[in-house]
């Protein structure tokens, strides 16, 4: 009987679609709720200060402010792969502005191998769930490129 009340009470309040999600901001100070993005295009960036793909954030931020209406990006920086984001979220954040003046929504750091990204980007309904479909170019790189969801602006 307790495991069924157990059930019963994640079910209610598991996250159904990506507009349940909240996550922690880079600053520390605010979170980032995904309901604030209805309407939107929504583009779910890993990011990493210490990369290859590291000048993806003036591609990002280009596109940012070009779609700003209809599009928002929000970056998750992780660490995960090959020790590429080794910074604090304060020293992240400092990078982010002072290099490539970031203004889109940037998470504090996560890692993408535990449940908070996985869900935010998989563990969504069907109509919710990123159709992520090809790579692009980024507006304003050379060579770095990025899975993007396909969509219409």
């Amino acid at each position: 009987m307790f495991k069924l009340m157990l059930l019963s009470a994640l079910v209610f309040v598991a996250p159904k679609g990506i507009y349940d999600f909240k996550v922690d901001g880079l600053d520390g100070k605010k979170k980032i709720n995904f309901s604030d993005y209805k309407g939107k295009k929504i583009l779910i960036v890993n990011t990493a200060s210490k990369c290859g793909l590291t000048p993806q954030y003036e591609g990002l931020e280009a596109l940012y402010q070009k779609y700003k209406g209809q599009l928002v990006i929000v970056g998750f920086p992780a660490n995960n792969f090959n020790g590429q984001e080794p910074g604090t979220n304060q020293e992240i954040q400092q990078f982010c502005t002072s290099n490539y003046s970031v203004t889109f929504p940037m998470s504090a750091k996560i890692s993408v191998k535990e449940t908070t990204f996985t869900r935010c980007t998989s563990g969504c309904s069907q109509k919710a769930r990123p159709n992520i479909s090809r790579r692009k170019k980024l507006p304003g790189t050379s060579r770095s490129t990025c899975w993007m969801k396909k969509a219409t602006l």
